[in-house]
């Protein structure tokens, strides 16, 4: 199994199945995307062996994107938002 096979299978993992890698092996392994699958052992090894490839993969799309986005503006809230408060319920 090549990189480029690794990094899509996790990238459709992260896209279609909430980041389950054995879900995405399955389909593109019987739709025959990628008939030589490895193990989910395998697998988890070999991704995080591309670490730094993803990096600089979405360094470069994030790049791009930007560069044809001349007229978008972004916002970046950094304020803290309060999820839950711990308050205790008396029955």
């Amino acid at each position: 199994m090549s990189d480029a096979e690794v990094m899509t299978t996790a990238l459709v993992a992260a896209l279609y199945f909430g980041g389950k890698y054995e879900r995405a092996c399955e389909l593109l392994q019987e739709q025959g995307y990628i008939p030589k699958m490895i193990s989910k052992s395998q697998f988890s090894r070999r991704l995080h062996r591309l670490d730094a490839l993803f990096v600089t993969l979405f360094r470069v799309l994030g790049a791009t994107f930007k560069e044809l986005n001349t007229e978008s503006v972004y916002v970046i809230d950094s304020a803290p938002i309060a999820v839950c408060d711990n308050i205790p319920v008396a029955f």
